[in-house]
């Protein structure tokens, strides 16, 4: 949780992008909609996977007790290779013309795990600019196994120091969709704004499969207006029960085919030594389930609605209502829009509405919507 200069202002736009950044670190597979079992859950023993979500601290040492990144970055793959972890949502992960932190961190690795780790990184800001702890700022992914099909965000709320998210498909970890964050930490409405952008975002590009997992550096507490965004849009926090004042979380959807068995922070300074100015390393280690029945209620719109502007539901019942808006993803640009919500009954009637940029109402009267189905709508402004 920081504060740096800003060198470049903030873009409103949204994007998907399939390889962007081109990184030198490595299709979904999505389930059946609703409560089936795969071949996995039929028999044999219980598979377990832990996820963690570790802030860097870009390159300092500051309050570690290390004197290079080298071995700081040894002891998390030590640590990460003790505790069975095989997926990481990293952040402030930084490189300078000295050194590159996600290149140190993948080379300890392989040499705790004896396992090829991929994943991606993707810059977001420059941090420490104009100090000798200038450094391109960026966000990652590393697993075991294979990593696929990666997906970013660029925020349409911004304030201050740019902000993005990275999701990938944990294609060698059972198809779990992996997604890191790191909000906004100055302001706390543009913060809310951005985890109502990621909860949808993360769903919809899953849909139907719901094995997702958010988890990374929100810049807020249990009970604020971030983190109630992701529970909000049907997501449990799996690492509730940790410090209050945590700002770092794992949240995994309802419908996913996981549970949670256990959660702990590590690299603190008690049982590994401490690698961050965070309380540590955020681990939620989840077990495979049968998938529960979920019903997903579908909004699309087939309709250009102009460069730049976005489109954002609000309703009458929820998890919609009629303050806030969710944001649709322009799934297919510039004409496909879509948006999956799980938390409608089947064939409830509710009443919503379309905003471009969740600011200008569609005209006319209210659209009725049910749950369950398809919900087409060709809104006009």
């Amino acid at each position: 949780m920081h504060d740096h200069r800003l060198i470049c202002g903030p873009l409103l736009l949204f994007c998907v992008l399939s390889g962007c950044q081109q990184s030198n670190w490595t299709q979904p597979t999505p389930n059946d909609d609703g409560g089936t079992m795969d071949a996995q859950d039929a028999a044999g023993p219980p598979v377990d996977v832990s996820v963690m979500a570790l802030n860097l601290h870009c390159l300092k040492l500051d309050g570690t007790p290390f004197s290079s990144n080298t071995a700081r970055m040894a002891a998390v793959a030590d640590a990460v290779a003790a505790e069975g972890i095989a997926a990481l949502a990293l952040q402030e992960v930084c490189k300078n013309t000295r050194e590159d932190g996600m290149a140190l961190l993948v080379t300890e690795l392989r040499r705790a795990t004896g396992t090829e780790w991929t994943g991606k990184w993707i810059k977001v800001h420059d941090a420490w600019v104009g100090t000798a702890d200038q450094a391109e700022e960026g966000i990652a992914i590393l697993a075991k196994g294979a990593t696929t099909n990666p997906q970013e965000i660029v925020y349409v709320a911004q304030a201050g120091l740019l902000r993005k998210s990275l999701g990938m498909t944990l294609s060698g970890l059972y198809d779990l969709k992996l997604f890191t964050v790191h909000l906004e930490v100055s302001d706390a409405l543009v913060r809310a704004k951005q985890g109502r952008e990621t909860a949808p975002f993360a769903v919809t590009m899953a849909d139907p499969n719901l094995d997702v997992v958010v988890a990374g550096d929100f810049n807020d507490v249990e009970g604020s207006a971030a983190h109630g965004a992701m529970t909000t849009f049907d997501f449990a926090d799996f690492s509730k029960g940790q410090s209050t004042k945590r700002i770092d979380h794992v949240f995994v959807h309802r419908g996913a085919a996981w549970e949670l068995r256990s959660n702990q922070l590590i690299l603190d300074g008690t049982k590994y030594p401490r690698v961050t100015d965070h309380p540590g390393g955020v681990v939620a280690t989840m077990r495979k389930r049968p998938a529960p029945s979920v019903v997903r209620t579908r909004f699309l719109v087939s309709q250009d609605v102009g460069l730049g502007n976005q489109l954002y539901l609000r309703g009458g019942s929820t998890p919609l209502d009629w303050a806030w808006g969710w944001k649709a993803i322009n799934v297919a640009p510039p004409l496909e829009w879509k948006l999956v919500l799980t938390g409608y009954a089947p064939s409830v009637a509710f009443e919503y509405k379309w905003l471009r940029n969740d600011q200008d109402w569609q005209l006319g009267a209210n659209e009725s919507g049910v749950g369950g189905r398809d919900n087409p709508a060709q809104p006009r402004f």
